[in-house]
């Protein structure tokens, strides 16, 4: 059958068509980052344009932060990305919360001190005392976030940043200079008020609901104090006002600028009790306890054992009441008046009487006259330190202007040499020359890597040789020699090459201009040695200026400290004239004991009084004996 003479049919022509490129555009979740893929099969001839890349971005909606060089690159390389970063947006800055700088270590209160050889469990600084304007705590306001930008060109909210508030409370105060920092209104304790939103307080007067004990540690207020049960063995308490026990205090250590009331009783052991106090001290009975008052001691019941010392009134019994009223042993030491029921015991306690005292007015007296004798020898000293300073000062002055202005012209040089650095290596760098930092930088990069090449090399020599049980190069095969004589080559090759490589780095560290035009590298170098003249020059003559500095400061230091002192010089003149008056007044007092029951034998009286005036004050002494007949053992002196 002979062959159909139907024509081929019409088929398109491939030689001239060109497949269309395909540019996709995603864009991720959170709208901050697009991606660019271009594919284009066959990949010839390159039909991509830029308006084609402009058109898909502009389909997604893509418009802010469009990488534009980078699309120029694309298109000028016939390069086909494959999702490439393409555009960028502006992530949103967060800002900074607000936040609260406290002064003072709240944390630190009710922890015990870490002397590093051990722990002192009795003193927990449970108590931060504070003076009238002493910082508390400083709020940092809170610094709100920068909004960013999506790559859609919306806005991107920062987030919220969260407000405080000065944690201001009774006893504090804003300051008057910096409205963002609380300070002591008042003088005391500072405290955080947790039932009333954490505001700090500061108080001046504290309660201790329980013991002073180890849950407490010691006590040191600015302030008063009440202690609701006891003061136990061992532990101390100090306040500027006053301390007050509503149980016993033991043999503990009591100090208050003010009144100490005990309700129940002292009771000192083996550690006798300590009690000192400004003004003061009362309790229902005292035992083996050493007790000091600027004013009276009332003790309502007895004193066993006890010293007691007293500018004005010891007073043992309560008046008007049925009370033992006895002090038995130990001493008493009174301004100007000794009063109890009974002194001594039957058994023949000695027990001491003395009137016409003032112990703590004599110590002040006597604190007073050496503090005067000290602070005139400061003042001396001062006197001629200042002398010696401003003569210093006047002696340096002509030469300090003449260091500023040096100083001044230094530091221009030296302005203008860095200035003229930077531009010549600004200028070297747009001309084409290797920047020397990039160029150390790829030669570390080439010496990382020649490392690695390295190493595994060495790894195939071990390799090779590991291969022969005996490891020995006579029984590898010729093939296993031949590879092992390549590898030894390479090795050797490439640590020459490393060697080499480390010296370039070395030299271009020392000499990093060194790849420069001759007349810009010589410029360079004629200005580094200029600046380390000028920077030598600049250390003498700042170390000079320095010298200045601390002089004057010296100077406004002393000056300060003669005027503190000379004022105080003042103050403590007038105020031991105070004491001396308030010791002659007392002294014109007719010193009297007053026994309204029964003096014990064994018990020595001493009245502080001229002999001429000894036979009067024995009229406000009663004597009375109990069951005991020989009078001698009571005796009573007048001293002169």
């Amino acid at each position: 059958m002979p062959p159909h003479d139907d024509p081929m049919p019409d088929l398109p022509d491939i030689s001239t068509e060109t497949p269309e490129p395909k540019i996709t555009v995603t864009v991720s979740e959170d709208k901050l980052k697009a991606y660019l893929t271009i594919e284009q099969v066959p990949p010839l001839p390159y039909q991509v344009t830029e308006d084609m890349i402009f058109d898909a971005l502009a389909e997604k909606q893509v418009e802010h932060g469009v990488k534009m060089e980078r699309i120029e690159e694309i298109i000028a390389n016939n390069e086909y990305p494959f999702e490439e970063l393409i555009a960028e947006g502006t992530p949103a800055e967060p800002g900074q919360d607000g936040w609260l700088e406290y002064k003072i270590d709240l944390g630190a209160a009710g922890r015990p001190k870490d002397e590093g050889y051990r722990v002192d469990h009795y003193n927990l600084n449970l108590v931060q005392n504070v003076q009238p304007g002493d910082p508390l705590v400083e709020l940092h306001p809170a610094v709100p976030g920068k909004p960013g930008k999506t790559v859609h060109g919306r806005e991107i909210s920062p987030p919220r940043v969260q407000k405080v508030r000065l944690p201001k409370g009774k006893g504090t105060k804003i300051a008057e200079d910096n409205p963002n920092l609380l300070v002591a209104a008042v003088e005391g304790f500072v405290r955080l008020d947790r039932s009333s939103f954490n505001q700090l307080v500061v108080q001046q007067e504290y309660q201790i609901y329980g013991d002073v004990d180890l849950s407490t540690g010691n006590l040191d207020i600015d302030g008063s104090v009440t202690v609701n049960k006891t003061v136990r063995d061992g532990f101390k308490v100090v306040a500027t006002g006053n301390i007050t026990v509503l149980g016993n205090v033991e043999g503990a250590t009591l100090q208050a600028g003010g009144n100490i009331s005990v309700r129940r009783g002292i009771v000192g052991g083996q550690q006798r009790a300590l009690l000192t106090a400004g003004g003061d001290v009362t309790a229902k009975f005292a035992n083996n306890a050493d007790i000091s008052a600027g004013g009276a001691i009332v003790i309502n019941d007895e004193a066993i054992n006890c010293t007691l010392k007293s500018d004005t009134v010891i007073a043992v019994g309560e008046q008007g009441r049925r009370s033992a009223g006895d002090i038995i042993g130990g001493k008493a030491i009174a301004g100007y008046e000794i009063r109890a029921v009974n002194v001594g015991s039957d058994s023949g306690t000695k027990t001491v009487l003395r009137v016409g005292e003032q112990p703590g007015l004599i110590e002040r007296r006597r604190k007073m006259e050496q503090d005067l004798k000290d602070w005139s020898v400061e003042i001396e000293q001062l006197t001629t330190r200042i002398a010696t300073l401003k003569q210093r000062q006047i002696e340096r002055s002509r030469g300090a202007y003449k260091r500023e202005q040096q100083h001044a012209a230094l530091k221009e040089q030296q302005t203008q040499l860095l200035q003229t650095r930077n531009a010549i290596l600004e200028h070297a760098e747009r001309s084409g020359f290797v920047n020397p930092t990039k160029e150390i930088a790829a030669l570390e990069e080439e010496f990382a890597s020649t490392t690695d090449t390295l190493n595994r090399v060495k790894a195939s020599i071990l390799s090779v040789l590991s291969a022969s049980e005996t490891q020995q190069i006579d029984d590898l095969s010729p093939e296993e020699k031949e590879k092992l004589a390549q590898l030894k080559l390479a090795h050797q090759t490439l640590d020459a090459k490393l060697k080499n490589i480390q010296q370039q780095i070395t030299h271009r560290r020392t000499n990093p201009w060194k790849n420069l035009p001759a007349q810009w590298r010589q410029q360079l170098e004629q200005g580094e040695a200029q600046l380390k003249q000028i920077n030598h020059h600049l250390t003498l003559i700042e170390a000079e200026m320095e010298t200045d500095k601390k002089i004057a400061a010296a100077l406004a230091q002393s000056i300060e400290r003669k005027d503190e002192l000379t004022g105080n010089l003042d103050a403590l003149k007038q105020e031991l004239e105070a004491v001396k008056e308030q010791i002659a007044n007392q002294a014109k007092i007719k010193p009297r004991i007053i026994v309204s029951g029964n003096l014990y034998a064994g018990t020595e009286a001493v009245i502080m009084r001229q002999r001429k005036e000894f036979i009067d004050s024995l009229k406000g002494v009663q004597i009375q004996l109990t069951g005991v007949d020989d009078k001698k053992r009571i005796t009573v002196y007048g001293l002169s």
